[in-house]
């Protein structure tokens, strides 16, 4: 004995459609920290710091920043160093379908050491 099912219209699942676009923010201006000689000597530099500084930056919809950090260099001149270049960056605020909305970036910002000549 056959068994005969009947189905009716195969029903399709629901597409997720984002109509809105969003387009991240995006950095237009950075400043690099210098650590210079009179600073820090190049030998404790090398030895007690990275040379790298993790920052949040809160982006308002205005464009202008917060920023925060997140991991230290592990020296706090070299953090208000670098505290002080990320305050200088600029950026173009993210928007949600064309208009202007507050993000968050996580950005590295990396050291340049300058010797003296």
């Amino acid at each position: 004995m056959t068994r005969r099912t009947q189905y009716g219209p195969r029903r399709q699942r629901p597409r997720l459609v984002c109509q809105t676009e969003i387009v991240p923010a995006r950095v237009i201006k950075s400043v690099t920290p210098h650590i210079g000689a009179p600073m820090l000597p190049a030998q404790e530099f090398a030895e007690d710091a990275e040379m790298i500084f993790l920052a949040l930056f809160t982006i308002r919809a205005d464009g202008t920043a917060d920023v925060e950090m997140v991991r230290s260099t592990g020296d706090e001149a070299m953090d208000a160093v670098a505290l002080e270049a990320a305050r200088q960056w600029t950026f173009e605020p993210a928007t949600y379908g064309g208009v202007p909305v507050q993000s968050y970036l996580r950005l590295r910002i990396e050291f340049e050491l300058m010797t003296d000549k």
